[in-house]
């Protein structure tokens, strides 16, 4: 086991951003990079790094642009109107993106039209997962692309219960992992952001018992060296990643569990996906890779160094390493 300093460094990543699997039945458009089911609107930067916090539009101007809008649907009797303007005072309290609020509201023309009954649950739903202290602004992002895309309510109802239970679990699995003595950031709005995270990777393919195993690793390695949520959050993401290039989930659970009781940073969690996905690019045979990898992190190898002999061994090129 190394004894290193945890490092609170995350390194970027960019995927294909899509919110709806193409079982839901929705058009897409194709992905940047392969990654066909991702609902995050922020893939192109760390994950785990909190968005600022506070309001990045003006407040006012939101307000009164939804309120309007409020009155002026067709579709809305007095008593649905007087109901949405007091979710919409409770939404702009949320702190979260203009685009998200204006989504759960009354659009105008056609294009997204719903019947007022669904916008006003899912309304509901999205404070309610904020009454929890879920990242409701996860539902609120899928509720205006899926109604851009004119996806039917009935169907993206399905999909928000979907991702409202990832959002349950993540939440859950962090809360134990906390109480177990990994160390949170301080900063509830991080704290929900690295929710945020970990419900996408379920959405992704990470699988619950995948999270609570990798959760159990975070709170053994919190008893001897010290652990983050971030470190939970990167090592749950680079699972996820790992399991994307087609590795068995209980296998690349076990690679992210070894990497954490091995006391690894989250930036060299994140350099493990990084390798396996660079190397396979590079056309090194998946299994042989795979068994180097785990050898070398079992005998606890620097990331840095292992990137050296992989570079070696012709599985990567200067541009993996340095970028």
């Amino acid at each position: 086991m190394r004894n290193i300093a945890v490092s609170w460094i995350i390194v970027p990543v960019t995927v294909g951003l899509l919110l709806f699997a193409p079982a839901a039945g929705f058009a897409q458009s194709e992905p940047e990079t392969g990654n066909a089911e991702d609902p995050s609107g922020d893939r192109g930067v760390a994950r785990t790094h909190s968005p600022a916090d506070g309001p990045n539009q003006d407040m006012n101007a939101l307000h009164e642009r939804i309120q309007s809008r409020i009155q002026e649907s067709p579709a809305l009797d007095a008593g649905q109107r007087e109901k949405m303007e007091r979710n919409l005072e409770r939404c702009l309290h949320l702190g979260m993106r203009d685009y998200q609020v204006e989504g759960l509201f009354p659009m105008p023309g056609e294009h997204g039209r719903m019947d007022a009954a669904h916008l006003l649950d899912m309304q509901e739903r999205v404070l309610a997962s904020a009454d929890s202290g879920l990242p409701a602004d996860l539902l609120a992002d899928k509720i205006r692309e899926g109604r851009m895309k004119g996806v039917a309510p009935d169907v993206l109802a399905g999909v928000m219960q979907r991702l409202e239970t990832h959002m349950s679990v993540a939440h859950r699995e962090m809360g134990l992992a906390v109480a177990e003595g990994v160390t949170p950031t301080g900063n509830e709005r991080a704290e929900r952001h690295l929710q945020r995270g970990l419900a996408l990777d379920m959405w992704r393919g990470l699988h619950e018992e995948d999270l609570e195993q990798i959760r159990e690793h975070a709170s053994q390695r919190a008893m001897h060296m010290g652990c983050s949520t971030i470190d939970l959050a990167a090592a749950a993401e680079t699972a996820t990643e790992l399991i994307e290039q087609g590795i068995e989930p209980a296998r690349a659970r076990d690679m992210v569990g070894m990497g954490l009781d091995q006391g690894y940073s989250a930036q060299e969690m994140r350099q493990i996906g990084q390798m396996v996905m660079s190397s396979t690019m590079h056309g090194a045979p998946s299994e042989e890779t795979l068994r180097w990898m785990e050898h070398h992190m079992h005998n606890g190898a620097q990331t840095d160094e292992m990137m050296r002999q992989m570079m070696q061994h012709g599985w990567l090129g200067p541009r993996d390493m340095y970028g």
